[in-house]
């Protein structure tokens, strides 16, 4: 009877222990030698693709409202037409994200807000996220990373006026739920995915550049991501385990949480 529950707790642990490091891995990449592209910022599935004009952007199951560029980036850096690609990250993927493209990094904001899920339409520009812009001598373009429901954590690696590879890591993500590149006309690039494209974080071509100019045509999509059950299980898992390790934190040393 003891061997059996040793066992188990052995058997527990290890669990435990591959599950976590699963989730936290952070492997290298073998960033493609191409100019004139957008890489993916983040492994997962496209699920929406949508112009936004005149700084409206319509909310990402495209329902018939929209909202304010400005109030997502809580910026006037990006020009008021153009593309939003967004990348819905599971439990399952990577959770890095990379620069798009060589340059420097001209803003990072952090947004405070609220914890939606992802169902709500409202979730992407009014939940807690990041902002991030980067910048060089052809184009402009910004990110946004959006903090999940669950033990949402989002930490940048980089700062302002930092100078990025392409593909290089600009942020961590614990529990995040999506990822906008929001690429204006004025790049001159063509979208070169579809919604449900299976995308590898500086690895898959977002974007390329286009002799057409700016404004090019897009298929405008969106599809319902849902989760499955097992990622509902792992989900609720690494949520349990991250908020035992933060009471464990706080009991190790109760005045700095």
């Amino acid at each position: 009877m003891i061997e059996l529950l040793i066992t188990l707790i052995v058997g527990l642990f290890v669990a435990v222990a591959v599950s976590v490091a699963y989730f936290y891995r952070d492997p290298d990449r073998e960033v493609p030698k191409i100019g004139d592209v957008l890489l993916s910022p983040a492994d997962g599935t496209v699920i929406s693709i949508r112009r936004y004009s005149d700084g409206e952007v319509p909310t990402i199951n495209k329902d018939g409202r929209s909202y304010r560029l400005r109030e997502l980036i809580q910026s006037k850096l990006l020009d008021s037409n153009g593309v939003v690609v967004s990348i819905h990250i599971s439990v399952f993927d990577v959770h890095t994200v990379r620069s798009p493209i060589s340059g420097k990094v001209v803003q990072i904001l952090r947004i405070r807000g609220s914890l939606k899920f992802m169902q709500d339409p409202t979730f992407e520009y009014t939940n807690e996220r990041v902002s991030i812009i980067v910048e060089n001598t052809f184009l402009k373009l910004g990110l946004v990373i959006v903090g999940a429901p669950i033990a949402s954590s989002i930490r940048t690696v980089v700062e302002p006026d930092d100078e990025v590879s392409v593909g290089q890591r600009v942020a961590l993500i614990r529990l995040g739920s999506l990822v906008s590149l929001i690429i204006p006309d004025s790049a001159g690039m063509r979208v070169k995915v579809a919604c449900g494209s299976r995308v590898i974080g500086g690895s898959t071509i977002i974007a390329d550049r286009t002799s057409h100019g700016t404004g090019h045509h897009i298929r405008e999509c969106y599809i319902y991501r849902k989760t499955s059950v097992l990622e509902r299980f792992y989900l609720i898992f690494l949520a349990a385990y991250s908020m035992a390790t933060k009471i464990m934190k706080f009991g190790k040393n109760p005045d700095n949480p």
